[in-house]
């Protein structure tokens, strides 16, 4: 009360939000013995979207500062570790207070950046403990991700508990641990770390339809606030054209961009020259610029309904950004209309990797088998997540390899779709295309079969595609790409047969 009185500064503030304000305060009392470090945060009254909500739950003690409080004495006396609870309040303003211990800790997400790979399995097994003994004690913690996660003496600390239900059932567990998945998920933490936590856990496929509904639900809404302009987007001009930029980028910028790409001795010129592709600078970042033109009548029609081709890849791209950074990320988009129809779009999007997928030469046989079980690791993880690209040919594929690990990235980003549940059927066509596209050289047979396992062994066929390698090679054969299936006894025999637009699987 005398702090109150006195009034918290700015100086004491560690954290601020419309909805809450944290300060890390020294209580010091009579003895020195007696000094107390405190941690005290501010529930502001009525915030949020739904302010006559937020007020209606605090008439009937349901408020967030409530719930925090009680969360925290209730999990400090089961011995799961969080701020040690000291107080809880309101105040004559309307605003509530909740009190605790202030721990020093460290950030799990940066403790585990910065360990070494041996100590990386220890973190990992206290993050499991620590989760476990939250879902044990009956409590599901509402926001558990990594930004409320740190570490304190080797220990796993629980932070910003407002959002703690009691737990259900298993439902809530897993919602629970998918808000955690794609938080690891967009800290970039690998498939590999990101599977053996997902076994740890005892996670099966049960957990990968919750966590198709819960990135649903993720994006529902924030695809259209990311997507509107504001503090990351200016609606943007530059001559006729017209679309959306970064902030960062100016007209100038642009424009010396566009410039570029028809003055490049260097351009990839594909579609019989409707799409051209260009590596740019843009400032000190590399990014890659896109044209792609019409050409036909019918097709300015088509872009007229469902957006350009810049403009569908720019939605899809800052859509899937939401999840993780498993594709390139676009800045920009730009369209020039005539009579009211679409006749050319711009894309400008960071550059990734170092190379397309379809261009690597690997030094040895044992590098090309890691990169190809490191490949279906990451093709595996994002099909059980739903999500997926209709043109999943090694040509949209980057690869970045940095020593011993390899990361992946997606590239024409108006094929990326879901999250959806994927069927057995599109998920084979997915490998077929991938696999058709890598010439023999690249990869031999047995390094092809490899990668199958690493992805049957996370994400397994159900019959009748249990003869998922016969099946790959047949329709990979069949679309007569860069594949000819050397070594590989279905293609060499001609039991791909012919296939057609309407061609079933056929059990084997």
């Amino acid at each position: 009360e005398p702090l109150f009185a006195a009034g918290l500064s700015p100086a004491t503030r560690i954290h601020h939000t419309p909805r809450r304000t944290v300060h890390r305060i020294v209580l010091d009392r009579e003895s020195p013995a007696a000094v107390a470090t405190l941690a005290v945060k501010i529930h502001a009254a009525g915030a949020g979207a739904h302010p006559l909500r937020e007020w209606l739950k605090r008439g009937v003690g349901r408020s967030a500062a409530r719930r925090e409080w009680l969360a925290l004495r209730f999990l400090d006396k089961a011995a799961v570790r969080v701020p040690a609870p000291r107080a809880w309040g309101r105040l004559a303003s309307g605003e509530e207070i909740v009190v605790a211990d202030f721990v020093e800790s460290r950030s799990l997400a940066e403790a585990f950046d910065e360990a070494p790979e041996a100590e990386r399995a220890g973190i990992m097994e206290t993050l499991a403990r620590a989760i476990e003994a939250l879902h044990a004690a009956g409590l599901r913690h509402g926001d558990l991700h990594l930004g409320n996660l740190g570490l304190a003496d080797g220990e796993l600390v629980f932070f910003d508990l407002q959002g703690a239900r009691a737990l259900r059932g298993a439902g809530d567990r897993l919602e629970d641990l998918a808000c955690l998945w794609l938080s690891l998920a967009r800290r970039g933490w690998s498939p590999t770390w990101r599977n053996r936590l997902r076994e740890r856990l005892g996670l099966g496929r049960e957990f990968d339809a919750a966590f198709r509904r819960f990135l649903r639900d993720h994006l529902r809404g924030r695809t259209r606030r990311v997507l509107r302009p504001g503090r990351r987007w200016a609606e943007t001009r530059v001559g006729t054209l017209r679309g959306l930029s970064d902030q960062a980028f100016d007209r100038s910028t642009l424009g010396k961009l566009l410039l570029a790409l028809d003055e490049a001795q260097d351009g990839d010129d594909r579609r019989g020259g409707r799409t051209r592709v260009v590596e740019a600078e843009a400032g000190d970042r590399l990014v890659v610029v896109k044209r792609v033109a019409a050409g036909t009548l019918r097709r300015a029609f088509g872009d007229r309904l469902r957006g350009t081709s810049a403009a569908r890849a720019f939605r899809a791209g800052q859509r899937h950004a939401l999840i993780g950074d498993h594709a390139a990320l676009p800045l920009a988009f730009l369209e020039e209309r005539r009579l009211g129809l679409p006749r050319q779009s711009w894309l400008i999007l960071e550059k990734v990797g170092s190379e397309d997928l379809d261009r690597l030469t690997l030094e040895t046989p044992e590098a090309a088998h890691q990169l190809a079980r490191d490949l279906a690791a990451w093709l595996a993880e994002m099909h059980a997540w739903g999500l997926g690209h209709r043109d999943l040919k090694a040509g949209n594929l980057r690869v970045q390899r940095d020593g011993e690990s390899n990361r992946f990235f997606l590239i024409d980003l108006e094929d990326l779709n879901g999250p959806r549940g994927l069927s057995d059927d599109a998920r084979l066509t997915a490998l077929s295309q991938l696999n058709a596209s890598l010439a023999d050289e690249q990869f031999d047979i047995e390094a092809r079969l490899a990668a199958l396992a690493v992805y049957r062994e996370r994400l397994p066929f159900e019959a009748p595609h249990g003869q998922s390698a016969r099946e790959i090679a047949r329709r990979s054969h069949a679309r007569a790409h860069r594949w000819r299936g050397e070594g590989c006894r279905a293609a060499q025999s001609g039991e791909h047969g012919e296939m057609g637009a309407g061609d079933s699987i056929r059990a084997e």
